[in-house]
């Protein structure tokens, strides 16, 4: 008897260390259905927008609000297809924290990280964004894009610096908050470079710096911009061009776009939308470079079609070691799609066309997110669309991969606690047997 809860206690014992062992692992969970909450600071509010989650079949979202890390509180509901909104029922200098959870009928996902935003808090601005310089003769025209946080109060300025041959950078100019600056009366074969800093009412940004570059008199200016197209919608015509195939040793940064033989608009991208137009026009386009003005496009006609596009597309993603890849279901009559994309969901431009229902897109920065919307054409008319969806560029895939890692290392956590005991109880069992008759002692 003695023996045999000795035993049992041994038993007993390692099944209980083997418990504790498997509850000390971390556990791993799929986060397919959770979805990926931002909060960013605006002058009027704090926008909040979320990715979908990679698992389908979302009826909604819950957004929860706090002042602390433990105090979260029921803030507002969405249907699934929204998916950003500005909370504007904030005071000056209070943080404030948000979860998002997405609804599967009536499941609801676990809550995502806290995204913690402190509202009016004054900061100086992030550098800017996307410097570049173009070379022309004696000249040098540099670009930027405004900064992606401005501290929270507006950009005053721009602060440009310029080294000659590897020197140390001198402010040349101070350029107000045009995102433009000409730099004349350079060496022509002398190596420059620039750096562009971004002012607020609380300090300077840090700079952003350029590529070497070297004004040259041997640059003529661009060709004719390629393949230019309309497209026609409810009381507007959208043009859309190709970079000209000769851009004359220095690429062009500006595009000038005439209507009826009249100059119209400049634009930095290749696409203008025409809100202006009363049923039709002749449109065409002009490259410019650091040279000049290039020769004009072929001129096309552009009428509007009356037709209110609707936006009834679903349009689905998934992320791929940095790439993101979007899909969408075939429309009726279309003969080809839009794809709109920008890092500022009310600023999207034509991005890509294709006859197909789906598009990679690789040209991605890690940790930036990007905003998509799909457009349908039946001919030259815009005819549907999809609604405007955030997604965010990761290094690491996210997609239905990680859910079956997920349930592979729990399933194999689950048989190792089962085929302890199995073993434990066997040994036990084998410890218990009667022996056989033995034989007697003489």
């Amino acid at each position: 008897m003695k023996g045999s809860l000795g035993n049992a206690g041994k038993l007993m014992m390692l099944v209980l260390c083997m418990l504790i062992l498997v509850s000390s692992f971390p556990r791993v969970q799929g986060s397919t259905d959770v979805p990926e909450l931002r909060a960013t600071l605006q002058d009027e509010g704090i926008l909040l927008d979320w990715n979908a989650p990679i698992k389908s079949g979302v009826t909604g979202y819950v957004i929860y609000r706090g002042f602390g890390e433990d105090q979260r509180h029921l803030y507002m509901e969405f249907k699934s297809d929204v998916t950003s909104h500005t909370d504007t029922d904030v005071e000056e200098g209070r943080t404030y924290y948000y979860w998002i959870t997405a609804l599967f009928g009536s499941t609801e996902s676990p809550c995502s990280p806290a995204e913690t935003v402190t509202f009016g808090e004054r900061n100086i601005p992030t550098p800017p964004r996307d410097l570049k310089v173009h070379p022309g003769d004696s000249t040098v025209v540099l670009t930027w894009e405004s900064p992606l946080d401005n501290g929270n109060r507006q950009i005053t300025n721009y602060r440009i610096f310029r080294s000659k041959d590897g020197g140390e950078y001198q402010q040349v100019f101070t350029s107000g908050t045009v995102l433009e600056y000409r730099d004349t009366s350079l060496q022509n074969g002398v190596s420059y470079r620039y750096m562009v800093k971004a002012k607020n009412i609380v300090g300077m940004s840090e700079g952003v710096e350029s590529r070497e570059v070297k004004p040259s008199e041997n640059l003529e200016v661009p060709g004719t911009p390629r393949n230019v197209r309309c497209f026609s919608g409810k009381d507007f015509v959208q043009l859309i061009w190709d970079e000209p195939e000769d851009d004359g040793g220095t690429p062009a940064f500006l595009y000038n776009v005439y209507r009826d033989g009249e100059f119209l608009v400049d634009v930095r991208e290749r696409y203008y939308v025409d809100e202006d137009v009363f049923s039709s026009a002749i449109y065409s386009v002009r490259a410019v470079n650091a040279v000049g003005e290039g020769k004009e496009s072929i001129s096309v006609n552009g009428e509007v079609s009356g037709i209110v596009p609707e936006t009834t597309i679903s349009l689905e993603h998934s992320v791929r070691d940095g790439s993101i890849r979007l899909k969408w279901d075939e429309v009726g009559q279309a003969t080809g799609f839009i794809i709109y994309r920008g890092v500022d969901p009310e600023n999207l431009y034509p991005y890509h066309m294709t006859e197909k229902n789906d598009f990679t897109d690789s040209d991605t920065e890690v940790d930036r997110r990007y905003y998509y919307r799909v457009a349908a054409l039946e001919d030259r008319a815009l005819v549907d669309g999809s609604e405007v969806i955030g997604v965010t560029s990761l290094e690491v895939s996210r997609d239905d991969s990680s859910l079956d890692l997920s349930r592979i290392l729990n399933i194999l956590l689950i048989s190792l606690v089962i085929g302890g005991v199995a073993a434990a109880i066997l040994f036990f069992v084998h410890r218990r047997k009667p022996k056989g008759p033995q034989e007697p002692i003489v």
